[in-house]
């Protein structure tokens, strides 16, 4: 585990000592202290358009809606506590952190299900999906269905971005160190798609404030003759997967699958594609 490792390593002392902090919630019995208290305490630590604050100063976003849904669904209300990794951590595995932090039942910070997370951690079943997108000029957006049609085709690459073209091995890659020019090379014809983590590329399509701050000089738009926020498009469907889970303390069953049911409840019943859908334009989470 590499996101949280130094939090763990810190936290380990704590459980080694065997400390016991006032109102630690006894293994098992989480759930059943989430209904006495009539509400379940989610942590955060995303940023927009997963969780920020609104103009008037109102915590939202597509994480805080999916909290404030699962907690309708488990008939409790949803206190939300966004907090720094070490803190959220920390009170999610010990119940309270050795510096006093309160419980936090639930952490939805875009936590990836993986085996070294799940050493760690319990979690529910995926409510979004991670991976790589091809994006391409709108012209071109029927290009690309599945990896293998990146045969024969350039494609660029930014040097921060992981994807393995081992479906394609005639693909001809090109990285950049700068998001800019790799788009403007796309516009030109230099190259033909364009691979992005899927969040980044529907930002950019989508017309958000993309995370590398690419379009933050709209100069780009008279360089490149054309808006480079609506003439691009999303082409087939992703290229890999990475589930994303609700984290949950170990050894908590009962609460696993209570918020498996909200889950599945919402998903079942459109909430979790509207909501994704308001915040992204697109359902995320399949």
């Amino acid at each position: 585990m590499n996101k949280h490792c130094s939090a763990l390593l810190a936290l380990s002392f704590w459980l080694a000592l065997g400390l016991g902090l006032p109102g630690q919630v006894t293994a098992g019995q989480q759930l059943q202290k989430i209904n006495e208290e009539g509400q379940v305490t989610v942590g955060f630590d995303s940023n927009a358009p997963f969780v920020y604050m609104d103009a008037s100063r109102k915590l939202t976003g597509f994480e805080v809606e999916l909290a404030e849904a699962i907690a309708k669904e488990l008939g409790v209300k949803a206190k939300l506590r966004p907090s720094k990794q070490d803190n959220l951590v920390a009170s999610l595995i010990n119940g309270y952190s050795a510096f006093g932090s309160k419980r936090i039942d639930l952490i939805i910070g875009k936590w990836t299900v993986t085996d070294d997370y799940k050493e760690n951690f319990d979690f529910s079943t995926p409510y979004i999906v991670f991976g790589i997108q091809a994006l391409t000029m709108k012209k071109n957006a029927g290009m690309i269905k599945s990896d293998t049609d990146l045969n024969g085709k350039k494609i660029g690459i930014y040097q921060y971005t992981i994807y393995s073209t081992a479906n394609a091995p005639q693909a001809i890659i090109k990285t950049y160190d700068d998001p800019a020019v790799m788009y403007h090379d796309l516009s030109n014809g230099v190259i033909d798609i364009v691979l992005e983590k899927r969040f980044d590329a529907i930002q950019v399509v989508n017309a958000h404030v993309h995370p590398k701050d690419m379009f933050s000089d709209r100069k780009y738009e008279t360089n490149w003759g054309f808006d480079p926020l609506s003439d691009l498009a999303l082409s087939g469907e992703l290229l890999s997967r990475q589930e994303v889970g609700i984290a949950l303390r170990k050894g908590e069953p009962e609460l696993q699958v209570a918020v498996n049911q909200a889950i599945e409840r919402l998903r079942t019943d459109g909430t979790l594609k509207k909501i994704s859908e308001k915040y992204f334009n697109a359902d995320v989470t399949q």
